[in-house]
């Protein structure tokens, strides 16, 4: 004898991969998130870009560092004027070294004067 179960929970539901797939091409696209309502939705789209530009390439410590080494600072001068240790000098200059794809730290000034970050 089979057990037939009424539990709507329980009960699967088949469909087409075009239908499944039809389904999440708007999350693909960033239309709609699955948990925000239409006029929710609305609002976070309409502010996309609106008020806020591009995100900035350096951390405001990254530029901060720059800075001052643009100033002709050493890595032990940058560390005392921040207030921190030589290694996260050398940490913040690694990091934007590595954004910006050059070598060494010659370049990467060059490069961020050559892309507006830094003035000298």
């Amino acid at each position: 004898m089979q057990e037939v179960n009424n539990n709507p929970r329980n009960k699967t539901r088949s469909y087409s991969s075009t239908h499944i797939l039809s389904r999440l091409k708007p999350f693909n696209r960033g239309t709609e998130s699955p948990h925000r309502s239409q006029p929710e939705q609305e609002g976070v789209n309409s502010l996309k870009g609106a008020e806020f530009g591009p995100k900035p390439l350096l951390t405001k410590r990254e530029r901060e560092v720059f800075e001052l080494l643009v100033q002709d600072k050493t890595t032990r001068d940058i560390a005392q004027e921040l207030f921190i240790s030589e290694k996260t000098v050398r940490n913040h200059i690694s990091n934007t070294m590595q954004k910006l794809g050059v070598k060494g730290r010659s370049q990467a000034v060059i490069e961020l004067i050559r892309l507006g970050e830094l003035e000298i």
